[in-house]
């Protein structure tokens, strides 16, 4: 694994260079969301040149609970106030990825993501929509998305789209 700046093109490219595939999880410091669009456009742009499968670890704010019209970030039982800047950060990347000509697959992880258990228990949804439990939540531990974003690269199930992951 190796960290580097995706603002430096040319450490990018040659980081990239012979890789099968890319996993990214972006988040921006506290004050700099707004870069996590050029951030995508970045490794967006450098992969399909290379023709690096790309996964993209996104955010819950531009995900649908159910409701619809409305999204994840419309609703504070899914993104409470103090989430709601990065959560709205994470709408770009997404917009990004669907102006994007190249190959891409963004997980759409759950609402309430935080260290725990790796169960192994998860499941998977598709098309844009937050993974909801039947009490209403959306939660899973940081260490089976981990397990489930593998999975997703192991055995591709949607390319050029969302696969959404929750409890």
């Amino acid at each position: 694994m190796r960290l580097l700046h995706v603002a430096d093109d040319v450490a990018l490219r040659a980081a990239l260079r012979g890789q099968d595939a890319v996993v990214s999880a972006i988040r921006p410091p506290t004050g700099q969301e707004q870069t996590l669009r050029h951030a995508t456009e970045a490794l967006l742009r450098t992969a399909s040149d290379g023709r690096t499968r790309l996964l993209i670890v996104g955010g819950a704010g531009p995900l649908v609970p159910g409701c619809a019209g409305r999204l994840a970030i419309d609703d504070e039982r899914h993104v409470p106030r103090q989430w709601r800047t990065i959560a709205a950060a994470s709408v770009a990347p997404l917009a990004a990825c669907r102006d994007h000509a190249g190959p891409w697959t963004q997980v759409g992880p759950p609402a309430n993501l935080e260290p725990g258990e790796r169960t192994g228990r998860y499941r998977l949804g598709a098309g844009g929509h937050l993974v909801v439990a039947p009490d209403g939540s959306s939660r899973l531990s940081m260490e089976d998305l981990a397990v489930a974003a593998l999975g997703e690269l192991e055995r591709p199930g949607v390319r050029g789209g969302i696969v959404t992951i929750g409890s």
